[in-house]
């Protein structure tokens, strides 16, 4: 999640005002495997009061990891690293707040989750 976060502090201070002015917003991500950056995006709207009038789309030849992405659900040891990334966008909370740990893996939370039946194979 939030892999560049060069490309997200840019996205947000650049693009998101720009997109502000829009009363529907679609987001595409191609070949979105198992769906991390997708809901990056999902996460980044929601903080920047987007996200309800948004519709996220994703795509893949491979339907596994698209089955991944319709779960939300991530390696726990993966989230330090994803969290990091989060706080150098300057993310508004605590990426815990997007997800609840249980065991070794962490759920995205279900609001979040409305893009997963647009999630398809191409």
């Amino acid at each position: 999640m939030f892999r560049d976060p060069k490309f997200f502090k840019s996205l947000k201070e650049n693009v998101i005002p720009y997109l502000n002015s829009y009363p529907h917003i679609k987001v595409w991500n191609a070949g979105c495997s198992t769906g991390e950056e997708l809901y990056s995006f999902a996460i980044l709207f929601e903080e920047l009061g987007l996200y309800n009038r948004s519709f996220f789309y994703g795509t893949d030849i491979n339907h596994k990891v698209l089955e991944t992405a319709r779960e939300g659900i991530y390696d726990l040891q993966k989230m330090k690293q994803y969290s990091e990334n989060y706080h150098a966008i300057d993310g508004g909370k605590s990426l815990a707040n997007y997800y609840t740990a249980k065991y070794d893996a962490a759920s995205i939370a279900r609001p979040l989750k409305k893009m997963y039946c647009s999630l398809c194979t191409t």
